[in-house]
């Protein structure tokens, strides 16, 4: 997390501390153990265990880096399950290489998608192939994600295009969230374009 984000993160503190609330300190700790497993995806580096690495539009999202063999040279490859909000409205979950500048737009690398609402990666339902995506689409388990902290009904929250620079809070009943974060990446909260995902015959990525 950049030095930015960990004074966003300071002030939120500081704010929940102040009305009694659980921190958003906390709250990430709770998420150490969460795991996603990933199998039986046809593109097999996309298989494995993903892990909680900061939030996209206020909510949690988790990722896996593999090693891939390109020109002879084994590559890292981050990839990422992540929830992003469509210019219509619908909420879709996606297993996608996140553009580590753009995120959120046609400069990510999409393998698979889901159309659902949860705040959680959806395990029941049909994962769908798109982008650079091989058939099967994956299955999707989650462990020891924990419950009652963004687990609020959709209609309670006022999700901003992503990814969005609120320093808020996210929890039921309320308008803020978490400050967009990657453990490991810079913050990209200030320079994103609206861009139309190429994957999306429908709609537009916001």
């Amino acid at each position: 997390m950049t030095d930015h984000l960990r004074e966003k993160q300071k002030i939120i503190d500081a704010m929940a501390e102040v009305a009694g609330l659980t921190t958003l300190s906390e709250d990430i700790k709770a998420f150490e153990n969460a795991r996603v497993i990933v199998s039986g995806a046809g593109y097999k580096h996309a298989n494995g265990a993903y892990t909680f690495d900061g939030f996209f539009n206020g909510v949690p999202k988790y990722s896996f880096t593999t090693t891939i063999v390109s020109d002879e040279k084994e590559e890292e490859m981050k990839l990422t399950l992540f929830r992003c909000r469509l210019r219509s409205g619908q909420l879709n979950w996606y297993l996608s290489q996140m553009h580590p500048s753009q995120p959120g737009t046609e400069k990510d690398v999409d393998y698979y998608l889901i159309k659902s609402p949860s705040v959680t990666p959806p395990v029941k339902g049909n994962w769908s192939t798109t982008g650079k995506g091989e058939n099967p689409p994956p299955s999707v388990l989650c462990k020891d994600i924990p419950s009652g902290i963004f687990d609020g009904k959709e209609q309670d929250f006022d999700i901003p295009p992503a990814p969005q620079a609120s320093v808020g809070r996210s929890y039921s009943g309320t308008n803020n969230f978490p400050p967009d974060f990657s453990s490991d990446a810079d913050d990209t909260t200030s320079h994103i374009q609206e861009e139309s995902n190429p994957n999306d015959n429908e709609f537009n990525v916001i």
